[in-house]
């Protein structure tokens, strides 16, 4: 900008990304129901959930941030108690959209 024979200096470049649309969420593990016992999952009582995602998107498990690998595939290793367990996975993009999943899966010993 040019006012009274005086010149600004330059702005910093800024990049704004519009996405209006949910990333993705592919859960491949465990399926929506699934009982699990200690003879399905061997010592200890955790199992793995599991999926991928798009490119940039993290994701949480229950509040919690699940590793997300160079191919966009997710995981996070989570301690069942027995009884039901409530699943709530959420992708969340750089836009702030967001895609969920909720699953229940069943734990005994």
């Amino acid at each position: 900008a040019k006012h009274n024979n005086k010149q600004s200096e330059l702005s910093n470049a800024q990049s704004v990304n519009f996405t209006n649309c949910q990333p993705k969420l592919d859960v491949n593990s465990p399926s929506d129901g699934q009982h699990f016992d200690k003879n399905s999952i061997g010592t200890g009582n955790t199992i793995t959930v599991s999926g991928a995602t798009d490119p940039g998107v993290s994701v949480t498990v229950n509040g919690l941030w699940a590793v997300i690998d160079d191919s966009n595939n997710f995981s996070y290793t989570l301690t069942l108690q027995n009884g039901d367990t409530q699943l709530k996975i959420i992708a969340t993009d750089q836009a702030g959209n967001t895609a969920e999943k909720d699953l229940k899966v069943s734990y005994s010993q």
